[in-house]
């Protein structure tokens, strides 16, 4: 399990994937969702820039495909991939974003969120091996080891490569039954959603898991609306002060996650104010902002 952690973190990870991770839709929602994103690279940069500004610590999980300049073809196939450039598929390449992070006056970590992005519970040990690897070959061309590892759609599976490809940590997502699904629907109707910070565990690969405490684009997508509607809903805001503060009292890490290509959509941008009003705020108390890699060497 690892030692209990007593002090105050909040941890805060983006999954960047753009287009990558949509690319199993049928053909019209993938082109909506390409037209969605037609202007999702000043958001991004808006993201990165408030962050930056603000001195706040994040983990940016990223694709690696997104780092190239451009392809024509991989050890397996990939659907979608246009094998192209960024000239043909800006949505696909984006070494310009990537190069933004590493140059940011801010200590950003860069992680990885898979190659290609596929669901690991679906693919074969060569596949899951090769998606490791050759994200962790692209990093390293732009002088980055990486450390955290995220899961696409939070699809687990061959945990046992993860320490061999050089991750020591891993953002994992606790399955909920359908009975538990509910249950939480019901806290979001009541009022009493309870977001609260965790304690990471240690697997017997020495590998730091850490469970997501809340996701900024909670309680704003359409399968949540109908009970977010509920006179008794204390909304994103009121939420994030209580986990922040719960973590204070009790210690733990909270951890914060999102995508940035839903800055202003589904992420809105006064949730990522707030937050950052939050961090600062409770700073005097004791809360201090950490990566994920930083999340594993508390647990070392």
């Amino acid at each position: 399990m690892g030692s209990r952690i007593d002090e105050s973190y909040v941890s805060i990870n983006f999954d960047f994937e753009l287009i990558t991770g949509w690319r199993g839709l049928v053909d019209s929602a993938y082109e909506a969702k390409e037209r969605e994103m037609s202007d999702v690279r000043g958001r991004i940069h808006d993201l990165i820039d408030r962050f930056e500004t603000a001195g706040v610590p994040v983990t940016w999980n990223t694709v690696g495909h997104l780092a190239l300049e451009a392809c024509d073809g991989h050890e397996f196939d990939i659907e979608r991939d246009p094998e192209t450039d960024r000239s043909d598929a800006e949505l696909w390449y984006a070494p310009d974003l990537v190069t933004r992070l590493l140059d940011a006056d801010a200590d950003f970590e860069i992680g990885s969120h898979s190659f290609s992005h596929p669901q690991f519970d679906t693919i074969s040990r060569d596949r899951a091996s090769f998606e490791f690897r050759r994200s962790n070959e692209i990093a390293s061309t732009l002088g980055v080891e990486m450390r955290s590892f995220v899961y696409p759609q939070n699809r687990v599976g061959h945990t046992e490569l993860l320490a061999d490809h050089g991750f020591d940590v891993v953002r994992r997502h606790v399955p909920s039954s359908r009975f538990e699904q509910a249950e939480r629907a019901a806290r979001i109707v009541t009022g009493f959603d309870n977001p609260s910070p965790t304690q990471p565990r240690v697997t017997a690969d020495g590998v730091v898991e850490i469970r997501p405490s809340l996701s900024l684009e909670a309680y704003n997508r359409p399968k949540e609306e109908i009970f977010t509607r509920s006179p008794f809903h204390r909304g994103f805001k009121r939420y994030l002060t209580h986990g922040l503060e719960r973590t204070v009292d009790e210690g733990g890490v909270f951890h914060v996650h999102g995508h940035p290509e839903a800055f202003r959509l589904d992420m809105p941008a006064r949730r990522i104010e707030h937050l950052i009003e939050e961090i600062q705020r409770l700073e005097s108390d004791g809360l201090e902002v950490v990566t994920m890699s930083e999340v594993a060497a508390l647990c070392a």
